[in-house]
């Protein structure tokens, strides 16, 4: 009841500020099942309000950097510019190493998105050297993956995935802080990865089953991520020459109930290279 007397008050007046006593790690967890399920734009207003709080009252501890990284992530998935300033602060704020850790993937996949394929580098590079979990290590690689063949090293990326392979084979799915357990927690999270790195490899057949793996595992309220991963398996199809399946996966991923912009332009760049095989 509580939680929900306060999501209400954030629902009413996003921007008016919450009461002293707010129950960060109700919000944050509240926070990220909201945009994991529904996509950024669905949370960003609620996000940014509780984001402003935990700076105004210099907020510290697990609960604040994940209330600051996860508004970074919605209104990067919102089409916003990269907030690199909520990054390193949640990084700061932060008292676990592997939350740490998490946070400074965000940040590499912010300068990814950007372009600075170096810069993404250099973060992924100095977090598989500090404290990693087994599942947190293979997603490092996953990663690094793509913005090695971005960067036009395909060598060090298949070295990547295939690291992450087995990580992913060999790593405890239950081994998760609380914190971590609706997204690194989640089956679908690493193969999710591994495929979309195969993907930017050029590895079709390679992405396409992986994606499927994660299409299969995915948990019930992670339908941005499912989507995501449908419009990769769809592209994967549509290069293998499966274009019935490519279809099928363009039509499920646009059915989606998600409002997220990076969503809606791969679903729009893959359904123009669609077209061009007509």
């Amino acid at each position: 009841m509580r939680r929900r007397r306060l999501l209400l008050g954030l629902t009413l007046a996003p921007l008016a500020g919450l009461s002293p006593g707010v129950d960060l790690r109700a919000l944050a967890d509240e926070l990220t099942r909201r945009d994991l399920a529904h996509g950024g734009a669905a949370v960003a207003a609620e996000a940014r309000s509780a984001a402003t709080w935990v700076l105004t009252r210099s907020a510290r501890g697990d609960d604040a950097a994940v209330i600051l990284d996860r508004t970074a992530w919605a209104l990067r998935d919102t089409g916003a510019a990269a907030a690199h300033d909520l990054l390193a602060r949640a990084e700061t704020v932060a008292e676990d190493p592997w939350l740490r850790t998490h946070i400074r993937l965000d940040r590499a996949l912010a300068h990814d998105d950007a372009g600075d394929h170096a810069a993404a580098l250099r973060e992924l590079t100095g977090a598989l050297t500090g404290p990693v979990a087994p599942l947190q290590r293979g997603g490092l690689h996953a990663a690094a993956a793509r913005c090695a063949e971005r960067a036009g090293d395909t060598r060090a990326a298949v070295a990547h995935l295939k690291a992450a392979e087995g990580l992913h084979e060999t790593a405890d799915h239950t081994d998760v802080p609380d914190w971590a357990a609706a997204v690194l927690g989640d089956p679908g999270q690493l193969p999710g990865a591994i495929g979309r790195g195969w993907l930017t490899a050029g590895r079709y057949r390679d992405a396409e089953a992986w994606l499927t793996r994660a299409d299969e595992a995915y948990a019930p309220g992670r339908a941005r991520g499912r989507a995501n991963g449908l419009v990769r398996r769809a592209h994967a199809r549509l290069a293998s020459g499966d274009l019935a399946g490519c279809d099928a996966d363009l039509a499920a991923a646009g059915d989606a109930p998600v409002r997220s912009a990076r969503l809606a332009a791969g679903l729009e760049r893959v359904r123009r290279l669609r077209t061009s095989r007509r």
